[in-house]
């Protein structure tokens, strides 16, 4: 099944409508302004309107329940943060999606790490400041998509890129050859965690980790908590609106660990599934950290992804 579309987001432009339209509070509502013209005549501004309109009409008609939800988990948070008061302030919102387009909010990220500019909607104040707002579909959403190799030094990604190349060739898997992916991907199945030791790139990669383990653990939470930004960043889930806050006292308390309870399902079976598990522990908050394939393994690094508890 091909991977589904993360351009256009039908939730997105939801919440960028529920800012501009502080009245709307259920689907009815919602569909009355849900319109080119309507859409074009407010303060959104968008390069692919059409597009995500299209996309939010096809979520309401295919989960109405889900919409709904959705509207009124956001208006029960909004309150929370005092955000209906900054309704009244908005000069205008920008929904960019995954790739910024616009001049004004390219101009706002510059020198900012991509990782660290994670806001899918952008509202700008009549005083000139900026609230950004990252929108995830569901709780339990990836947090991080972070290059494993290219978090290490630079020696070591290239020594790695080797063994990993070399395996695959011993392998007979020499090529990146797209009928090959189930059987490649098999090939890094970890059936059971004491067998790391044994697989060639997995046992060199986790040694990596350990080594950098003081390096990754503060790059992983700096841009997860968006360290460098020179706006507010809140965080939509689907549940709960919340403000993404970094302060330095957060390094004194992070732990970064390979985890092997994560290895196995509730039932006590093992995942057998191409994933190395970590925890990372950031003050009471603990995630679950999933060292994984994402693309063709031959051409690329696994990924950190990380996952709320």
């Amino acid at each position: 099944m091909p991977r589904k579309s993360v351009e256009n987001n039908s939730y997105e432009l939801l919440c960028a409508i529920l800012c501009m339209f502080k009245d709307i509070t259920c689907i009815l509502e919602l569909k009355d302004i849900l319109t080119l013209e309507c859409l074009n005549n407010s303060k959104i501004i968008c390069k692919d309107i059409q597009k995500y309109i299209t996309n939010l009409n096809s979520a309401i008609n295919r989960n109405p329940k889900k919409v709904s939800e959705y509207i009124i988990n956001f208006r029960k948070d909004i309150n929370k943060i005092i955000f209906d008061k900054m309704i009244f302030d908005i000069d205008k919102l920008y929904l960019e999606g995954k790739t910024i387009t616009s001049p004004e909010i390219l101009d706002l990220n510059k020198n900012i790490d991509r990782k660290e500019s994670k806001a899918d909607i952008y509202i700008k104040l009549n005083n000139n400041n900026f609230i950004g707002i990252s929108v995830k579909q569901m709780k339990n959403a990836t947090l991080t998509n972070y290059s494993v190799q290219k978090m290490l030094p630079l020696e070591d990604n290239i020594r790695l890129t080797k063994i990993k190349r070399d395996f695959l060739t011993n392998k007979g898997f020499p090529n990146n050859i797209k009928t090959n992916r189930k059987r490649v991907n098999k090939l890094f199945y970890v059936s059971d965690p004491t067998i790391l030791k044994d697989h060639i790139y997995w046992c060199e990669l986790m040694k990596c980790i350990d080594i950098n383990k003081t390096i990754i653990k503060q790059q992983l939470v700096e841009n997860m908590l968006s360290k460098n930004l020179p706006y507010k960043l809140l965080e939509f889930n689907g549940d709960d609106l919340y403000s993404i806050e970094y302060n330095s006292d957060i390094l004194n308390d992070i732990n970064f660990e390979h985890y092997e309870p994560y290895y196995y399902c509730a039932s006590g079976s093992n995942r057998n599934t191409a994933k190395l598990f970590y925890k990372l522990d950031i003050l009471k908050k603990s995630y679950r950290v999933e060292v994984r394939w994402k693309g063709d393994i031959h051409t690329c690094s696994p990924q950190f992804c990380t996952h709320p508890i």
